[in-house]
């Protein structure tokens, strides 16, 4: 699929294939994925163990109350174990929101329908 900018493509297109450019990243988690940000947002409010925690797109990860490498690495094991897809190192490295990782996890489901 030729790069489109993200507010060219529908929902019903599905996830763009492969790195989605900067620009894009900021708000593609925020509409294209609100079921995956749910998902997101209820490992990160177990695992920190508060029901309250307030999570959308642009949350960024290291202004979440007690993020640290250790709650990182429990959220991606966590994300890999319950929806069946897997990272690379330099993949959770990128990782700067919470809408950053419904991205990833959508286009890692995409090329696994492929």
């Amino acid at each position: 699929m030729p790069y489109r900018p993200i507010a060219a493509l529908s929902q019903a297109e599905g996830p763009p294939q492969g790195k989605l450019p900067d620009a894009a990243r900021a708000s593609a988690g925020a509409g294209r994925y609100p079921a995956l940000l749910t998902q997101v947002a209820g490992i990160l409010r177990g695992i920190l163990r508060d029901p309250d925690l307030a999570i959308e797109a642009a949350t960024a990860l290291d202004d979440i109350p007690g993020w640290d490498s250790m709650v990182l690495i429990t959220v991606v094991v966590e994300v890999e174990c319950r929806l069946d897809v897997m990272f690379e190192a330099t993949e959770i490295d990128s990782l700067r929101t919470a809408g950053d990782l419904a991205d990833a996890i959508a286009m890692k489901q995409a090329q696994r329908a492929v």
